[in-house]
């Protein structure tokens, strides 16, 4: 489960409509140690009977109901203090081949997972944070979260968290069983970062649960997601043609083979320097700059293929075209990459509020900076509060209610609409101008007639100004 970054970026010059220039850089998942050693996945499965039994005895633990059925939430968040457009990547599934080595099969038949010569195949699902994964570490930006209902059955904690290398230490963890019997292990945490509940006690889906680190065997932060079923056999919460393990997908809305979307936008004074594992990067961010400067137009992607297109464009304050080019990028799949592309100023720039905005992936980002007046925020690699955004409703899954948080880079009229799987208008919660900042609309699962609305997947859509996004979301009646 090692992640590597490429540390020398790869820069090169190239022709957009007469000017500029542009750079690459990938965050690159290679593998050679195993997350757990054999001795310690042993131990903590003997520390998981021991406490299952002794809550047990205590009352503080029901008997697995085999009529309970266990679905996952998403496990990582960003937290409430940032605002980037997504904060994580994929770097490996469960390894679902029992030969080694370099004998690997993913649930979708595809190879993002690993195995070594001493035998270990991967057990569980990494998310690694992205971009900046040790600044967002620093700051707890990422967030563990219980993917679905359960008690605490083990906690681990006190353990170096800013690991780079697999020297078999211990990790810091929660570990939760559902009503079901089965049971989700949630590792690699940061020191001091998990939750305050005590073992016996319980969690909802979507509670917090500690924050993204680097402890135990890992070289960088991640956490790995591993799964059990009821009767103590791994399983893979995905669904695919090559999951042996279990023929339904353990999530409640699985997400593609291929998560494919733009993290973060964010303008710069210099390319971003990756450190050696594991000082932070310098981000060289940068929202405010003066006439004449050159600004570093940079775009960060999970999951990018080589077949998706990003469509670039800068905007004046007064809205008009500043630049616009179009780009694919040069590998079939990358895990996480970063593209930017520098331009100076004009010496007479108009001052005041531009938008660089990308289209991918049929979704529309934006990031804003100002020229002139310094009211940007160096050295963040988060979007400023200021720019325009749509976050993930909480809870998802729901029942009957959800919330859903964004915010608006300037006063102006704001549709905030839900539709159905077929496209058709469910209710607008929000058709009104509103000032610029963060907002919140909540949704009962009522359609515009009062009516209670079926169990299903929706989608919700934000529109204002030039912005547009939409985010789905999974309703339990």
């Amino acid at each position: 489960m090692i992640h590597r970054l490429f540390c020398l970026l790869i820069i090169y010059t190239i022709s957009l409509y007469g000017q500029g220039n542009m750079g690459f850089g990938a965050y690159d998942p290679k593998q050679d140690g195993p997350c757990l050693d054999e001795e310690t996945r042993l131990a903590i499965q003997a520390q998981i009977a021991e406490s299952v039994a002794e809550l047990t005895r205590a009352g503080k633990l029901a008997p697995a109901s085999q009529d309970a059925i266990t679905l996952f939430g998403w496990p990582v968040r960003q937290s409430a203090n940032f605002n980037d457009y997504g904060v994580y990547g994929i770097s490996n599934f469960v390894d679902q081949e029992a030969n080694f080595p370099n004998q690997l099969q993913d649930f979708n038949c595809g190879t993002r997972t690993y195995d070594l010569q001493s035998g270990y195949n991967h057990r569980g699902t990494d998310v690694f944070s992205w971009p900046f994964g040790w600044t967002k570490m620093n700051d707890d930006a990422v967030e563990i979260v219980a993917a679905a209902p359960g008690t605490i059955i083990l906690k681990q904690d006190g353990n170096a968290d800013r690991n780079c290398g697999f020297n078999n230490s211990n990790w810091n963890a929660v570990y939760v069983q559902h009503a079901d019997g089965s049971i989700a292990w949630y590792g690699h945490m940061k020191i001091n970062s998990l939750t305050d509940k005590a073992v016996g006690e319980t969690v909802i889906e979507g509670e917090y649960l500690g924050v993204v680190g680097s402890s135990g065997s890992s070289t960088g932060p991640h956490l790995h997601f591993e799964v059990y079923n009821g009767f103590s056999s791994l399983i893979d919460p995905y669904q695919g043609s090559c999951n042996s393990m279990n023929s339904e997908s353990w999530w409640a809305d699985q997400l593609p083979y291929y998560d494919s979307a733009v993290n973060a936008l964010i303008t710069h004074t210099a390319p971003p320097q990756f450190q050696t594992c594991p000082t932070p990067a310098t981000i060289n961010a940068s929202n405010n700059f003066q006439p004449g400067e050159t600004v570093y137009y940079a775009t960060y992607y999970r999951d990018q293929l080589n077949t998706q297109t990003s469509t670039y464009k800068v905007f004046y304050p007064d809205g008009s075209t500043y630049l616009d080019w179009t780009h694919n990028s040069d590998a079939a799949h990358y895990n996480a990459s970063y593209w930017y592309w520098y331009y100076s100023l004009p010496a007479n720039a108009p001052q005041g509020t531009y938008t660089f905005q990308v289209e991918f992936n049929g979704q529309t980002y934006t990031h804003n900076f100002t020229v002139g007046a310094a009211v940007g925020i160096d050295d963040e690699p988060q979007n400023s509060i200021t720019d325009y955004a749509l976050f993930a409703n909480y809870p998802n899954p729901f029942n009957p209610s959800t919330t859903i948080r964004y915010s608006l880079a300037k006063n102006g009229s704001v549709d905030l609409t839900i539709f159905d799987q077929q496209g058709r208008e469910v209710i607008h919660l929000v058709q009104e101008v509103q000032a610029a900042g963060e907002h919140q609309a909540s949704w009962n699962g009522m359609n515009a007639k009062g009516e209670a609305v079926s169990s299903g997947v929706y989608f919700y859509r934000l529109q204002s100004g030039i912005f547009s996004e939409t985010r789905r979301m999974l309703l339990l009646q």
